[in-house]
């Protein structure tokens, strides 16, 4: 397992793929058939399914003749079959719903089934979402079997979706409003023997507390497993009611919903039930399976035998001396059980003891046990295998979880404690294997794995990773401790965050295709150079050294985007610490669409007054002056690409003029795309007389749409707005050729960085003060040109893409000096312009734009004046946020005036360094159509506001009478 939150494929000796070969195609036929034979009366007078029972077979010879590696090697990570699992049910729901549109069930899963992976603290789990946990009221944490050294399988994906997801009020109506819903969390965990007992339980535990701290309620959540995961329910419910001495305390407001325990596996006795003896011919597991888990998870594990030793039952309840005192007070703990278990597995007695130990002394949890006569081990689990949504286990388990009354409706809902995540949109594929295996390659080669390399011959070597003897490891390992002080992580963590790399993390790759995504895809499918970026930024070909900037700034971005180890490397918080559940949201409400008619392509057509497309800055002044001059006078329709978030997502109020505007009686629809205005012939003229575009649901239906109106403003932003124009064929001078003008004079404030590491606890993240500004050299060309030094936002994914990158292991240890850092920038006014243009295949903006030697002059300028506040500061290293330029770092001890005068020395050497591109980042402050020298923002409301008074006018003048 990788100290990240996927796990890879063991990597097998010559010697044990052999021996997996031999097995597979020499052992397994014969022995599989011989079972079959074997049990063939006994199946059939018990009444056991062929089906079931001959994947059953399959499973018992994996799990009894395969050791924990090679069963590992053959089975796909748990993030795998998660995802291949996804994207086959979806497509399955799709079939169906197309074919019968009265199935319900398949078209909500269509709507729900999406992609979505939750890291946890210790880069090593991490949730798998099944189900839109934005919606749901009702929460299942789900931990799957598999004797802890097999991964979650598709089965176990079908079961969720089936059982619990199918369950929801929500599945059954197909209603998209209010009706109670679903979300499964399925824990990733560790696989043994790279963790054992309690890693899991830990494990567990942080994804019991990150569901609460997403503003899951005990009362909405329902815990449970099977197998191995029945297993780590009945640890996670121990835990509950007495500490466990390694994993963090949990402390409940109220007892949990419900817990479910699917032939659990709860004692390593074999000897003391009879079960065992009775089954053990025509069982998934057999004693020696049950003999193998525990000597693998547990007997090697320091704290099962302290626990032992002690007279515990964390792990293994039903050992305990004394079983009912054990679960004396299950009542605090949680409110409803179900233990299920086949009359035909080896785990019949132990499910039984486990639900009668539960039942004695706790009046107040009604525990149901219900043995299924014809089922041997963990049936559901096969019937999820066998994709059957209404088998004889499923609907039982289903019935049982519907059992509950509403766990949200009848109570208040407490403020959250952190904001609502926000579920990432999907990417559009468009690399083919082969390129996005490239393109993975050299992420690894900037942000590489750095691990130990034990011997100097060792075998087995991943040549991809950074491998560094052992005292070199140390000595890295050292300057990283150094770099987080005044923190003290544990090895643990150290080791986590050097053994990243992105090819090993599921969220890396999920943002680096959102990234992506918004490229031009021609740009993006020819960037596959077979060469090490390291020599790229050398090179004498500007387009290599373009793309050493462009990889390494997007495998910084992802990374820090993506890291699971950094936060807690760090100490930068998930949620700032005076959070508070935003209360002041305005309850925006969008309009819906829905295609009238069997052709897809025909457009809904609605009318109103005045079309506004855009809802930013200068969109919301418009509407807000239309709202306060006429009221609901007049009709105002808002368009938005994009998504509305709430309040409960970011620790911001919404008093903003779009809630003022709406309070009038102004609509808004939001993920509508417009593509370009319309015009109509009126005395003489052609004027605009609305817009059409396409309408995308949350749930991804599109539907075509025609906006008629009087009045239409575009405000869709600089980049947008120019390529919105240039599709409605605007015309100018006699030619009538398209109008040069759209799209020129982009100036975007060209901003370069500097940082400066202080020994000093910064704690970034707290927020510096963004309205200090130096303003002294703003002006000078004496014609208005020049820089300001600013202070600018301290989040990761902001200061961090545009520091310099060395090689790998440099920049992992300059990240995590993170928390005494701060990094400034220097604004430029910009004289010369870029443009905007349409990209000829997508139809999306392009941006033609290079800093010019002018205005790159004074950005240099700007670098300077502020290497030299951060030294006045007293920085322990200045860097400046230029390519191929050594920092200036301070030594202990070196005489001041020495030091100041080897300062003004590295100085003239970077004026002289420079700023060029294309090795050199530059960012955008502001994108816009004009420099004015002031924050654009105003001078776009300005003339916003003065185009709503116009705007006005004519509707009064049209005869529209305000209504306040």
């Amino acid at each position: 397992m990788s100290a990240t939150a996927t796990a890879k494929l063991p990597a097998l000796s010559l010697w044990e793929k052999l021996n997996l070969l031999f097995k597979l195609v020499v052992k397994a036929p014969p022995q599989i058939l011989f079972n079959l034979i074997r049990c063939y009366t006994l199946i059939t007078l018990r009444g056991i399914s062929w089906q079931l029972y001959t994947h059953c077979m399959v499973l018992r010879f994996a799990l009894h003749n395969l050791t924990p590696r090679q069963l590992q090697y053959i089975s796909p990570p748990s993030q795998t079959s998660y995802t291949t699992w996804l994207k086959q049910r979806h497509a399955r729901a799709a079939r169906i719903a197309a074919h019968n549109p009265a199935d319900k069930a398949s078209a909500f899963l269509v709507s729900r089934l999406r992609q979505e992976v939750d890291v946890l603290p210790d880069g090593a789990s991490s949730i798998l979402w099944i189900g839109n946990r934005r919606r749901a009221t009702k929460f299942v944490l789900f931990f799957h079997g598999g004797g802890y050294v097999s991964p979650a399988l598709s089965g176990h994906m079908e079961w969720c979706a089936n059982a619990y997801l199918l369950a929801s009020p929500a599945a059954r109506s197909g209603s998209e409003a209010g009706e109670e819903e679903v979300a499964v969390a399925v824990l990733q965990y560790t696989l043994c023997p790279d963790a054992l007992y309690p890693t899991q339980l830990k494990q567990a535990v942080n994804a019991l507390e990150r569901l609460f701290a997403l503003g899951v309620k005990p009362r909405q959540l329902v815990i449970g497993g099977d197998s191995a995961g029945g297993n780590l329910t009945a640890q996670v419910l121990g835990h509950l009611l007495r500490k466990h001495p390694a994993a963090r305390e949990v402390t409940l407001a109220e007892p949990l919903a419900g817990a479910f325990m699917v032939s659990p596996l709860v004692s390593a006795r074999n000897e003391c039930w009879a079960s065992v003896r009775r089954n053990g011919w025509t069982d998934m597991l057999s004693a020696g399976t049950t003999e193998l888990v525990t000597r693998v998870v547990l007997d090697s594990a320091e704290g099962y035998r302290a626990e032992v030793q002690a007279k515990k039952g964390w792990a293994m309840p039903m050992d305990s001396d004394d079983t009912e005192g054990w679960f004396k007070g299950l009542d605090r703990v949680v409110k409803e059980v179900y233990v299920t278990v086949g009359e035909q597995e080896i785990l019949r007695d132990q499910g039984v003891g486990l639900a009668e130990a539960m039942r004695c002394g706790n009046p107040g949890v009604g525990v149901k046990l219900e043995l299924a006569k014809n089922e041997a081990h963990d049936w559901i689990f096969l019937e999820g295998e066998s994709k059957m949504v209404e088998g004889d286990a499923t609907k039982r388990m289903r019935a049982w979880f519907r059992g509950f009354e509403s766990m949200s409706a009848s109570t208040e809902v407490a403020p959250l404690t952190a904001p609502v995540p926000v579920t990432l949109p999907d990417s559009v594929e468009f690399l083919s294997d082969t390129q996005w295996k490239v393109l993975m390659a050299l992420m690894d080669t900037v942000i590489p794995a750095v691990r130990i390399q034990d011997t100097p011959k060792a075998k087995n070597l991943d040549t991809s990773a950074l491998n560094l003897p052992s005292a070199q490891y140390s000595d890295v390992a050292i300057k990283l401790r150094n770099a987080v002080s005044p923190l003290d992580p544990s090895a643990e963590i150290l080791t986590a965050y050097l053994a990243e790399r992105p090819s090993d993390n599921p969220v890396f790759s999920q943002v680096l295709k959102l990234i992506l995504t918004n490229l031009p895809k021609q740009a993006a499918r020819t960037a596959n150079p077979p060469f090490h970026p390291q020599g790229w930024s050398s090179s004498p070909l500007w387009t290599l050294k373009s793309a050493f900037k462009s990889f390494t700034t997007l495998g910084k971005l992802a990374h820090i985007r993506s890291s699971a180890a950094f936060a807690p490397l760090t100490g930068f918080p998930a949620v700032p610490s005076a959070w508070v559940s935003g209360g002041a949201s305005y309850p925006f409400e969008f309009v819906q669409f829905h295609q009238p008619g069997p052709d897809k392509t025909a457009p809904v057509e609605i009318a109103t007054d005045v079309v506004i497309v855009g809802s930013g800055c200068g969109a919301g002044v418009v509407a807000n002056r239309l709202a306060g001059e006429l009221g609901p006078g007049v009709r105002v329709l808002v368009l938005e690409k994009g998504r509305h978030f709430d309040a409960s997502h970011f620790p911001l109020s919404q008093t903003t003029g779009l809630a003022k505007a709406a309070r009038q009686g102004t609509k808004f629809v939001e993920g509508i795309k417009v593509e370009r205005v319309l015009f109509e012939e009126k005395k003489g003229k052609k004027v605009a007389s609305g817009v059409k575009g396409t309408w995308t649901s949350r749930n991804g239906q599109k539907v075509n749409v025609v906006v008629r109106a009087k009045k239409v403003v575009v405000s869709c932003g600089t980049l947008w707005s120019p390529v919105v124009l240039m599709n409605s064929g605007l015309k100018h001078g006699v030619n009538k050729q398209q109008n040069p003008n759209i799209g020129k004079n982009l100036y975007l404030h060209p901003t370069n960085f500097v940082s400066g590491v202080f020994d000093e606890d910064i704690r970034p993240w707290e927020g510096g003060c963004l309205t200090s500004v130096v303003s002294d050299f703003e002006d000078l060309d004496k014609k208005g040109h020049g820089v300001k030094l600013e202070a600018m936002s301290m989040m990761p994914s902001f200061c961090f893409p545009f520091t310099p990158w060395l090689s790998g292991a440099e920049w992992k240890l300059f990240a995590a000096k993170y928390r005494h850092l701060n990094t400034f920038i220097a604004i430029c006014r910009d004289r010369d312009a870029g443009h905007i243009y349409r990209d000829p295949v997508a139809g999306t903006p392009r941006i033609n734009y290079t800093p010019s030697d002018f205005d790159r002059a004074h950005n240099l300028r700007g670098i300077l004046e502020l290497c030299r506040i951060v030294y006045a500061q007293g920085a322990r290293e200045i860097i400046p946020g230029v390519a191929g330029f050594a920092p200036f770092v301070r030594q202990d001890g070196k005489d001041a005036a020495k030091e100041k005068k080897d300062f003004e020395k590295w100085l003239g050497k970077l004026k002289s360094h420079g700023n060029k591109p294309p090795l050199s980042p530059f960012a955008s402050a502001h994108q816009m159509g004009t420099a004015s020298g002031v924050n654009p923002m105003v001078t776009t409301m300005a003339i916003a506001d003065w185009i709503g008074k116009g705007v006005a006018e004519d509707l009064r003048a049209d005869g529209v009478a305000a209504k306040l």
